[in-house]
């Protein structure tokens, strides 16, 4: 194998792993492919405490999550807490819905990543899709949440 080949496939595989991951500005625009996603976000600001319960049932909504999306939002306040983002991680675990801080990656990648959310664990939109996508996977939410 010549040297321009194997600096070739070097840098594929490079371009792989470094392309793991959706930065903000990519979030963004392929939310407009998501509409009713990208509603939930324009009308329920994250950073607004407030705000944080309607944005994950918007979501729970626009997905159809098992159960209703008054559970989803359930789940979610017995999890983290009253203010919904539980940042702390030291415990391993993380934010909305409290996922395995190292098992975050690959769930953004198999649920969050194709529908646009930022890859941030800390994003109450980014937790929120995550897990209604996963627990559409599942059909429940009793196979990852102790709340449920």
């Amino acid at each position: 194998m010549t040297k321009a080949v194997v600096f070739g496939l070097a840098l594929l595989a490079l371009a792989f792993q470094v392309r793991t991951y959706v930065d903000e500005a990519e979030a963004e625009s392929k939310l407009g492919d998501h509409p009713k996603i990208a509603r939930c976000a324009d009308r329920h600001p994250q950073e607004r405490v407030g705000e944080r319960a309607p944005l994950i049932w918007c979501v729970a909504h626009a997905f159809d999550s098992p159960g209703s999306p008054r559970y989803a939002v359930e789940i979610a306040r017995c999890e983290s807490g009253s203010d919904f983002q539980d940042l702390y991680g030291g415990d391993g675990f993380i934010s909305t819905f409290q996922h395995i801080t190292s098992a975050w990656p690959g769930r953004w990648r198999s649920w969050g990543e194709r529908i646009g959310v930022p890859f941030s664990p800390t994003n109450v939109l980014s937790q929120a899709v995550v897990s209604v996508r996963m627990a559409i996977s599942n059909g429940t939410w009793s196979r990852q949440w102790s709340c449920a």
